[in-house]
Parts: structure tokens; C-alpha cells; sequence
């Protein structure tokens, strides 16, 4: 990591594949090698790196948010949205459904809609105050 904050990209590269040879299901350097190859626009092994990741730690919410990032940087709308899909609140949901999870369910559905409230509350207040003229 201290070669990526400095710059030192394709020798953190190099670090993080030593990493790998030594133990292949390193989630945490198959992370940053993912990264790496991102932050050097090298989308195409970045998604090869963050698909590994996936396979490799599975639960890791961040790792399917990264590799829909790569996807979306590369151009790939849909592949990127696939991956969305595959964590997160709404994913939460439709598979606490699926295995009549009732209590993960609710739960789900409770936090989507304080989100909704929230985001309503938000964006009405900003209304108000930048176009003023229309509450008048």
C-alpha cells in the first residue's frame, strides 16, 4: 500500500503479485492489485483481478462495488449494473425473500424506506432554499 500512496505504481504492482504467489486467496492484495490496475487505466485486468476477488471472498461488499466501477470505467453499462445488482441493499432483499429470511427482510425494506424519507427530506429542504420564489 505505501507504494500506491506513492506513486510507485507498477512496483506496487510487482509487490502485490509476490503477495499473490505466496497465498492466491489473498483478498486484500487482490484488492489493491485490482486498484492498481485501475488507478493505471488498465481496466481490463482490473476486472479479471476484481472477478478473482469476488470468487475469493464472496460476502466482500466492496469488491462487487469496485468491479462494478471497473466495469463502468471500461464502458461495460450493463456488466457493471449485473454486478450492482449483486450486492447491496436491494440484493439484501430479493434473497431474504427468496429463503423467507422474514427478520433480514424487513429490515431491508425499513432501511430502503428511512433512505427514501431521508433522501426526500433532503432534496425538499434544498428545494426550498434554492428556488425560493416558488414557495412564496
Amino acid at each position: 500500500m505505501e507504494l500506491f500512496a506513492q506513486d510507485k505504481l507498477e512496483e506496487a504492482v510487482a509487490a502485490y503479485l509476490r503477495a499473490l504467489e505466496e497465498d492466491p486467496n489473498h483478498a486484500d492484495a487482490l484488492h489493491a492489485l485490482a486498484m492498481t490496475y485501475a488507478h493505471q487505466e488498465k481496466f481490463d485486468q482490473a476486472i479479471e483481478v476484481g472477478k478473482r476477488l469476488i470468487e475469493v471472498a464472496p460476502d466482500d461488499e466492496l469488491a462487487y462495488t469496485s468491479l462494478s466501477i471497473f466495469y463502468q470505467k471500461q464502458g461495460l453499462i450493463a456488466e457493471a449494473e449485473q454486478i450492482a445488482a449483486d450486492a447491496g441493499i436491494g440484493f439484501l432483499i430479493l434473497q431474504s425473500g427468496n429463503l423467507m429470511e422474514t427478520t433480514k427482510l424487513m429490515v431491508g425494506i425499513v432501511v430502503l424506506s428511512l433512505l427514501g424519507v431521508l433522501s426526500h427530506w433532503g432534496l425538499s429542504g434544498l428545494e426550498r432554499a434554492v428556488i425560493r420564489w416558488r414557495h412564496t
